[in-house]
């Protein structure tokens, strides 16, 4: 016998409730406006939301929660709702990611959506820096479905450095959900010893992982303010350098610019690592491996995208290669997935049938969202898609020259600024 119990969680925001995102909206973004009338997107244009906290968790519980389950999956949710604490079998990780898939799409719907269309709608930047910056897949419960519905998805970049994944990681969500921007907030903690260098050295690198607009953190209306916050130094009239930063933000204003144009081109893909977190299969095995590969491939001088379940699913096949809003990859890599969406991997296995190369790298895939473990078919599917060919040990056994894979340039266009030739 199982007993269930659902308790209001004290100073949280239940991002699932029918019109939280709205309430939201009229009791804080709206005033702005209201106070400010037609002069907000001409003024101060942009909402910058800093490392949001749900609070409520994972497993989280709404009135019209199982109702919902139901609609969209199909079965009775209170038959198998013990499998999010306890092995039931098989069947266990499908009603895990199923579970999550559902709580996932509350959130989006009921509260990202709604304040997001607020800001689209009005031409405002709407961008963020969450707490795990990218480097967490499950924040949120999914970090690239969550952070979608920001305008200019974006991260910080502590003490002065640049971050080869966080930039992948924000840039991939802006650039197959055709967001304009990119927002680096720079740099957390650096100190009051920050030089003109160190910023001009850690953004430029940031900006070529994909970073397309710099903000850097801190204006302190008093010196207090710097130990209050933690987070030296201001960035602004206090430093001796502050007469001369107009050179530099003009370099910055201008290659701001650059970047922001055109599509981002490369030749392969990493699936973001999500569902082995919510079926409760080593997400972090699998996140490690992701970008480690990551790291590789880069070191090896070929660029690449971050792509996520839902992406994948909505792409295309053509003539070899795996085509989803403006990217078009010749590879795709399949990170240490102990858990994969049956979406994902009939994907793959379209993709490689075609004459993609698709790589696992690690353990392979034991259950999805079909019919959880121990199935057949999935089985079956995996063998196809990762002969021993496509079986890759470890990130450092990414190929590289054999590879033969560069940026692509189409045809007589001017190259995007974003592709890094390999």
């Amino acid at each position: 016998m199982w007993l269930f119990r659902a308790e209001r969680q004290p100073n949280t925001l239940n991002p699932l409730l029918r019109g939280i995102g709205e309430r939201v909206v009229r009791d804080f973004y709206q005033r702005f406006e209201d106070a400010t009338p037609t002069k907000s997107a001409a003024g101060l244009n942009y909402f910058f939301n800093d490392e949001l906290h749900v609070g409520a968790g994972n497993r989280v519980w709404n009135e019209d929660f199982a109702a919902e389950f139901r609609r969209r999956k199909g079965y009775d949710l209170w038959e198998v709702l013990p499998a999010l604490w306890s092995d039931l079998g098989p069947l266990t990780p499908k009603v895990c990611l199923d579970y999550a898939d559902v709580r996932m799409a509350l959130m989006e719907e009921r509260y990202f959506l709604p304040i997001y269309r607020w800001h689209a709608t009005r031409g405002l930047i709407f961008a963020c820096d969450s707490g795990g910056r990218g480097l967490q897949p499950d924040e949120f419960g999914d970090y690239f479905r969550a952070t979608r519905w920001y305008t200019t998805p974006g991260h910080d970049t502590p003490g002065g450095q640049a971050d080869l994944i966080k930039g992948k990681v924000s840039a991939s969500i802006a650039s197959l959900y055709r967001r304009p921007r990119v927002w680096l907030e720079g740099y957390h903690s650096l100190g009051w010893g920050a030089t003109p260098e160190r910023l001009m050295f850690a953004t430029r690198e940031n900006y070529l992982y994909g970073c397309t607009l710099l903000n850097l953190h801190g204006l302190y209306y008093t010196t207090h303010g710097s130990f209050w916050e933690w987070a030296p130094p201001c960035y602004h009239f206090r430093m001796p350098y502050w007469q001369h930063m107009d050179v530099f933000f003009r370099y910055f204003d201008r290659l701001s610019y650059l970047l922001s144009q055109g599509t981002f081109v490369c030749d392969v893909a990493v699936l973001y690592p999500v569902a082995p977190f919510a079926a409760g299969l080593d997400g972090a095995k699998a996140t490690r491996t992701a970008f480690d590969t990551a790291r590789a491939l880069m070191a090896a001088g070929i660029n690449f995208e971050f792509i996520d379940a839902d992406s994948l699913a909505r792409a295309q096949v053509r003539e070899g290669r795996l085509e989803v809003t403006d990217s078009s990859y010749r590879a795709l890599v399949v990170p240490a997935m102990e858990a994969i969406h049956w979406s994902s991997l009939n994907q793959a296995h379209r993709f490689a049938e075609a004459g993609g190369l698709v790589l696992s790298v690690g353990t392979l895939p034991l259950a999805s969202d079909r019919a959880g473990r121990e199935d057949p078919q999935l089985e079956a599917l995996v063998a196809a898609t990762f002969p021993a060919a496509r079986r890759l040990l470890q990130p450092t056994d990414v190929p590289r020259s054999s590879w033969g894979l560069s940026c692509r340039i189409p045809g007589p266009t001017v190259p995007s600024a974003r592709c890094i030739a390999a």
